[in-house]
């Protein structure tokens, strides 16, 4: 059952980071519609989604080694994917807080 919760989050992750990677979907990125607009004027959207949409693959490659864990029995790939995941969310927040003001 476990497994098949991950092929779903896995198959969504892709087609959500498809649908960023054009450069839509800003509506999904959290606390987007609540920046004043004023300051939406400040920010590239495209270049934000499009970034999103690159840190959404790489959620898709955490859940993949996960799956990857549970199907094999071997804890190292859940270890890195964890470990995969820390960083990935490390360096989004610190690089969408300064790169993508105009």
């Amino acid at each position: 059952m476990d497994k098949l919760v991950l092929i779903l989050l896995l198959l969504v992750g892709i087609v959500l980071s498809a649908y960023l990677f054009k450069g839509k979907g800003l509506f999904l990125i959290a606390g987007f519609n609540m920046i004043p607009k004023q300051h939406l004027t400040k920010i590239n959207q495209v270049g934000l989604c499009k970034f999103m949409g690159k840190v959404m693959v790489g959620i898709c490659v955490v859940i993949l080694l996960i799956l990857i864990s549970n199907v094999t029995g071997n804890n190292l790939f859940h270890y890195v994917g964890l470990s995969l995941l820390l960083i990935i969310v490390v360096f989004s927040l610190v690089w969408t807080t300064y790169a993508y003001l105009k």
